[in-house]
């Protein structure tokens, strides 16, 4: 009899992150790694993360005179590594971390917007009048911000790895239709 060898289970799609995330991701699981759990479990918000990273840090340098930068340094370089564990419970543990700012989607909104002003006669003409989906708007609106959205740095921001992807729900809320059309 042939033996037939067993499928694995699909594992999933690991986030790219951002040198931010990459950054504040560290302090956290350095924060847990050293017992300063209590610290890190308050954090609402990246800022909050960054003032209990900062108070451990002192709080650590009474016992050594590095602090926590040691430990910080070292989950970071198993985060950049693509360490499948760090990278798959991030999100579920700071997922303030993947959100983007009130500032930060205003801007897109601007850009995106003054974006699909500009083309979507245009592009929707080439559909021949039919409806598109969101996706497919958002898609070409993304692809087109560079030209007409006027804001140099939203689209630095929506191009950045990872960002378009934190970007989605708040998007899905500037362009609210299932489909778009004329």
């Amino acid at each position: 009899m042939a033996k037939t060898k067993a499928k694995a289970a699909p594992r999933a799609k690991l986030p790219v992150l951002t040198e931010e995330q990459i950054r504040l991701g560290s302090m956290y699981y350095a924060l847990s790694n050293l017992g300063m759990e209590d610290y890190a479990k308050g954090a609402k918000s990246a800022e909050d993360l960054r003032r209990a990273y900062s108070r451990a840090d002192r709080d650590c340098a009474e016992a050594s005179p590095d602090g926590a930068e040691p430990e910080r340094k070292a989950w970071e370089k198993s985060i950049r590594r693509h360490d499948r564990y760090c990278l798959e419970k991030l999100p579920k543990e700071c997922p303030y971390l993947f959100e983007l700012s009130e500032a930060e989607i205003e801007k897109l909104s601007k850009a995106l917007n003054r974006t699909w002003e500009a083309i979507a006669s245009d592009y929707l003409a080439l559909g021949k009048g039919k409806p598109i989906p969101r996706k497919e708007m958002l898609g070409a609106t993304a692809d087109y911000i560079h030209m007409y959205g006027k804001d140099p740095e939203a689209t630095a921001l929506l191009h950045k790895p990872g960002v378009y992807a934190m970007a989605e729900k708040a998007i899905a809320k500037i362009f609210p239709f299932e489909r778009y059309g004329l």
